[in-house]
């Protein structure tokens, strides 16, 4: 596994002294599987990257049921905070699927770097540029695709993501019940 140096300089190459900045205000810390790291209406004022395990975002429908946005993966950071908060209140909720090992920072601590640091504020604009692109594709797949072809995308996105994880959250990434999911993971293995 790389180190989270190497980690962060997969996202952008920082100079050694920003990189150096940078990790000094990273903090490691755990997750147990479905823990939430970020909870829908409380407060959310941290950045994670994932050195272990994989975490999902999730809202809940006004009925209850719990629909999947996005899927975060090892060494990928997880969409930033003012994406996901609106007036430092988190709009979503982000929970690990596995045991989960995050570094963790402040949304100050990264801001002040990005005022300072021109590579610094690359990084964080490359983490952000990988998140909407991930979530125009989604809103273009979900728009433009019919099930089995968005099954198809998901599997060539997130490789063996679907042998990892409950099914139930992929079916309603894609939109779809689990059932629906299940046939057609049936037929797409008799193909």
């Amino acid at each position: 596994m790389p180190s989270i140096s190497e980690m962060i300089n997969n996202v952008f190459p920082l100079s050694a002294g920003t990189l150096e900045k940078f990790t000094s205000i990273l903090e490691p810390q755990q997750f147990a599987k479905g823990d939430l790291l970020v909870k829908e209406g409380k407060r959310s004022g941290k950045e994670f990257i994932i050195t272990k395990g994989i975490c999902r975002s999730f809202v809940l429908s006004p009925s209850g049921k719990e629909i999947s946005l996005s899927f975060f993966l090892e060494e990928q950071a997880i969409s930033p905070s003012f994406i996901r908060t609106n007036n430092e209140i988190s709009i979503l909720n982000v929970q690990a699927l596995t045991d989960v090992e995050v570094f963790c920072f402040s949304r100050e601590n990264l801001m002040s770097l990005m005022a300072s640091k021109v590579d610094m504020r690359q990084w964080g604009n490359t983490v952000l540029q990988r998140e909407l692109m991930l979530k125009i594709e989604k809103e273009l797949s979900q728009a433009s695709m019919t099930v089995q072809e968005r099954l198809i995308a998901f599997r060539q996105r997130y490789g063996a993501l679907e042998n990892l994880i409950a099914h139930t959250h992929i079916a309603s990434y894609l939109g779809i019940t689990t059932i629906s999911l299940s046939r057609l993971r049936k037929r797409l293995a008799g193909q």
